[in-house]
């Protein structure tokens, strides 16, 4: 996960000068989080490319 969302060095949600919040975690879901759309979509374009490559996907219907 934190190579997916760690694709870029703007992802996620500048906390301080230094610090992103990009994901929650919690058992089997995960919350991306970036400040602009664009973002959000690269993210989750990566997330679904590193899933993809260890046999896993995202299900569309389960998302909100």
């Amino acid at each position: 996960m934190k190579h997916a969302v760690h694709a870029t060095e703007e992802a996620g949600l500048k906390l301080l000068k230094d610090k992103r919040l990009t994901d929650l975690c919690y058992a089997d879901d995960v919350a991306l989080i970036h400040d602009s759309v664009d973002g959000l979509q690269a993210m989750m374009d990566s997330v679904a490319c590193w899933a993809e490559k260890v046999g896993l996907s995202i299900n569309v219907a389960k998302t909100k």
